[in-house]
């Protein structure tokens, strides 16, 4: 999850992690259902488990 803040066009903050996009779709919807979180995104993250499955140029 990261928080986009929009005091400072451009930055990013780093706000959660979750190890699958479905478990922080989940955290999405139920701050929405709080209100005043419409500033989180989910920025999807490689995660190797080989260094063979790493590539520089992604």
């Amino acid at each position: 999850m990261e928080f986009l803040d929009s005091r400072q066009p451009g930055e990013r903050f780093q706000a959660g992690a979750f190890t699958t996009e479905e478990e922080a779709q989940r955290l999405l919807e139920a701050l929405a259902q709080a209100g005043g979180y419409e500033d989180l995104c989910i920025n999807l993250v490689p995660v190797h488990a080989r260094l063979e499955d790493w590539d520089w140029d992604r």
